[in-house]
């Protein structure tokens, strides 16, 4: 390809250069003979010009009185000596006397365009066509002044000289033959320069693109001589640091890519890179034994991933939605947990497959054990408490003391048990929710009557307040019951003095529920742990309370079921508030 560009290039120099020597050439032999037959002509007429002038004396003798006979012997002997063709005639334009026609058969000349301006100006030519001879004439005409009578200056006729341009055209055709050849010599030594000129010009052309070829190749050593044409020189000079600059840029490039195909060897979690399209470009080891086999680059990225639920994460987030993360999902016989990220300035995704196979496993059991304690501990604690309750019934005083703490511990391992359960239910994969829409002012208003008899005792204000309206929210009402007495529950126990205030407000697309207290508060070292199973603040009053320490984390999971969070602010000595937010049901959202 190079070969061919490069000879392109030296073709076309040189035929331009043909071309302007031709163009040359040809101009200068068409400019060089209409110049020469330009001046030819013109010195021509005016030898004509001269010589009538000389003659015209002995004309103008004969003329006055014109003599016919010695006119044309006159005509005859100037003609022969002078070699041309002469022409007398009167005023009028009439013909007297001709060297190579008889007078009596031609017609007056009187219009003729030399004769008009030899009659009016002294003297006059012109290049025409005869039609008596049959051929291209130059003409000269002077008028003959009479002298008859005193009448000097008055014309008595015109002497007129004419040459054929039979001879003019052979001695400009020689003439210009040898500018054809002078031309043509020049030419041919200016195109033999041309060819040398081009030759040397493309030389370093043909070089640039024989070394470019290489460089496509992957041979980064290849260099250009520097020519001595300044404009070829500063190219091949960038096109030498260019080279040097991209083998580096290569080298360097080259180098990074190991030492990333080393790090993502060395990753013992599956990774995948995938471009904007959804191609795959990148992989380690890891996700080859993950998936099961080598992936292909540049195919799809759902040929190589089968669950359906991690596909459409990653669907949404090539198309613009945030990066999935925390995703869980089955490949084969193991669990993973899918964490996905953008390259920045890029349009690529990078996922992230961590193997939690045994994380989740043990989680399973830990949960099936919580369970099944649960479920085993309910009969015992429920004996318990009702033999408990058979003794107080006929205890004395001092016995009744110890079996009213075996009660009250009784009912602190029952309470914990039903907490138990019923988080051991929120955590599994599919919890029984009832979807339905709920009116959460009245929900929070029949959940603040349990609570008025303990506030009222404690001495405590209830307060309720709704920025009205407020729009249902789509859930199960029963767990949501469960997240106000959780919460209101926790501030009338840790609330002393003061009030408990329960607000509703929204925003037309969340509802935001919020259970504020000023009780103890909660201190900042603790705030970031509230919402783990339990964990417990005040530990001492947590016993005196009969917490179980579960309540936060029930809030937690039920209100992230129904698709919201939860928000804390907390002051030690001032009070904490809950803010629970959830979604609108799409039926009372605004349009």
């Amino acid at each position: 390809m190079s070969r061919r560009l490069s000879t392109s290039f030296f073709l076309r120099l040189f035929l331009g250069y043909v071309l302007l020597a031709s163009v040359l050439s040809a101009s200068i032999i068409a400019a060089t003979h209409s110049l020469v037959r330009k001046n030819y002509i013109d010195t021509l007429a005016e030898d004509l010009y001269h010589t009538a002038l000389v003659i015209r004396p002995v004309f103008e003798d004969v003329c006055m009185p014109p003599d016919t006979a010695a006119l044309d012997s006159l005509a005859g002997v100037t003609g022969s000596i002078t070699g041309t063709r002469v022409t007398v005639m009167d005023s009028s334009g009439t013909v007297l006397a001709d060297t190579h026609a008889e007078p009596s058969t031609m017609e007056s000349h009187r219009g003729r365009p030399e004769i008009v301006w030899a009659l009016q100006a002294g003297s006059g030519s012109s290049l025409r066509y005869s039609t008596t001879i049959e051929e291209k004439l130059l003409y000269v005409a002077v008028p003959l002044r009479s002298s008859h009578h005193g009448e000097t200056g008055v014309s008595a006729g015109v002497l007129r000289l004419s040459v054929t341009l039979g001879n003019i055209d052979r001695v400009i055709g020689a003439l210009t033959g040898r500018i054809i050849q002078g031309t043509l010599i020049l030419a041919l030594v200016a195109l033999l320069a041309a060819l040398v000129f081009s030759r040397k010009l493309s030389r370093p052309v043909r070089d640039l693109a024989s070394a470019t070829a290489r460089m496509a190749e992957g041979d980064f050593d290849v260099r250009v001589a520097t020519s001595s044409v300044r404009e070829m020189y500063e190219l091949g000079k960038s096109f030498n640091e260019m080279v040097a600059r991209t083998g580096d840029l290569i080298e360097q490039l080259s180098t990074e890519k190991k030492k990333l195909g080393a790090v993502m060897s060395s990753i013992s979690e599956g990774m995948l890179v995938v471009d904007g399209s959804g191609r795959i470009s990148l992989w380690n080891d890891a996700l080859v034994s993950i998936v099961g086999r080598e992936p292909v680059s540049g195919e799809e990225f759902w040929k190589l991933v089968t669950d359906p639920e991690l596909a459409d994460a990653i669907r949404r987030s090539l198309a613009g939605d945030p990066p999935c993360d925390g995703l869980e999902t089955t490949l084969g016989s193991k669990t993973y947990l899918c964490s996905m990220s953008r390259i920045p300035s890029s349009s690529e995704l990078v996922i992230t497959l961590h193997d939690i196979t045994e994380m989740t496993e043990v989680l399973r059991m830990k949960k099936d054990f919580i369970a099944n304690v649960s479920h085993e501990l309910r009969t015992p604690l429920t004996a318990i408490k009702g033999f408990a309750e058979t003794l107080a019934e006929s205890s004395d005083p001092e016995s009744l003391r110890y079996v009213e703490i075996i009660e009250r511990n009784t009912d602190r391992l029952i309470s914990l048990v039903k907490d138990l359960q019923v988080l051991s239910e929120l955590e599994s994969r599919s919890p029984e929710l009832v979807h339905e829409e709920v009116d959460l002012e009245s929900t929070v208003r029949s959940t603040l009557t349990i609570f008025e008899e303990r506030a009222r005792n404690k001495g405590l204000e209830m307060e309720l307040w709704v920025e009205a309206p407020i729009p249902r929210v789509m859930g199960d009402a029963f767990r949501l019951e469960q997240v106000f007495v959780n919460l209101i529950d926790n501030a009338v126990s840790y609330t002393e003095e003061g009030r408990v205030s329960i607000g509703l407000r929204s925003d037309g697309r969340w509802v935001f529920v919020e259970v504020s207290d000023s009780g103890i508060g909660i201190p900042e070292e603790d705030r970031q742990r509230v919402f783990e199973r339990f964990y417990v603040v005040d530990k001492s009053r947590s016993r005196q309370q009969g917490g179980t320490g579960l309540g936060l984390a029930i809030v937690k999971h039920i209100v992230m079921l129904h698709g919201g969070y939860v928000e804390m602010d907390s002051e030690p000595g001032t009070g904490s508030t809950f803010t629970v937010v959830l979604p609108v049901s799409h039926g009372d959202r605004p349009d």
